[in-house]
Formats: C-alpha cells, sequence, structure tokens
C-alpha cells in the first residue's frame, strides 16, 4: 500500500495526483487499518449478483462482503475513476507448499523433504 501511495504522491515516476499532506494521511491509514470484528455466525444478506457464481447458499456463512469479491477494484482518489482490479488476497488462499503432485497441501501439513 505505501508503494501505492507513493506513486500517488508523485514519488515514483509517475505526476502526484494527492499532496504530500494527503499522502501522510493515507500512510497513517495503511499503518493502522485493521480489519474490523464480525459476527461470523449471523448470516450475511446479499444481493444475488455478488454471491459468487449466483450461489444464493455462499449467503449462509457470516463473511464480510469484502471476502465475497475476487477482485477488488482500484479507484483514482483524484479522478474518481476505476484504474485496476488486483486480486483479493483476501478471497482465496493457496498454500504455497505443494506436494509431490504439485498440488496445495492442506493447511498444517509439510512437503515430506521438510519433514524431520
Amino acid at each position: 500500500m505505501r508503494k501505492l501511495i507513493d506513486n500517488w504522491a508523485g514519488k515514483g515516476s509517475e505526476e502526484a495526483i494527492i499532496t504530500e499532506q494527503d499522502a501522510q494521511v493515507w500512510r497513517a491509514a495503511a499503518d493502522t487499518w485493521r480489519l474490523f470484528y464480525w459476527d461470523w455466525a449471523r448470516k450475511q444478506n446479499y444481493p444475488q449478483e455478488v454471491t459468487p457464481g449466483g450461489d444464493s447458499s455462499w449467503q449462509d456463512f457470516g463473511i464480510p462482503y469484502l471476502f465475497s469479491l475476487q477482485v477488488v477494484p482500484v479507484w483514482d482518489p483524484k479522478t474518481q475513476q476505476r484504474v485496476n482490479d488486483y486480486e483479493n488476497p483476501l478471497w482465496n488462499f493457496n498454500n504455497p507448499e505443494k506436494g509431490l503432485d504439485g498440488k496445495s497441501l492442506r493447511f498444517g501439513t509439510m512437503p515430506e523433504d521438510k519433514n524431520a
């Protein structure tokens, strides 16, 4: 996030689109932002079009809307235009540890060559 903010402030090769004062506010927010508490047991009520694959059974889980997005849109703070989409790290996780078949291992499982 800091790299993105620095680019907005013109510290990279880009022209500044926010003031340094605004950049400081963004950096402070990036340094202190934490995921909010949510009631995981409470069913969520999202519109059908935002549920993965249109599957309404997904709403049976107490997951915040942000977790339902496969990609997260990024907006230019100056023009208020959508400039890019990024893969949402909160949407999916693949274990970087792979088995001999090349597939991600189950959580808590280590490859044979790392078991001691």
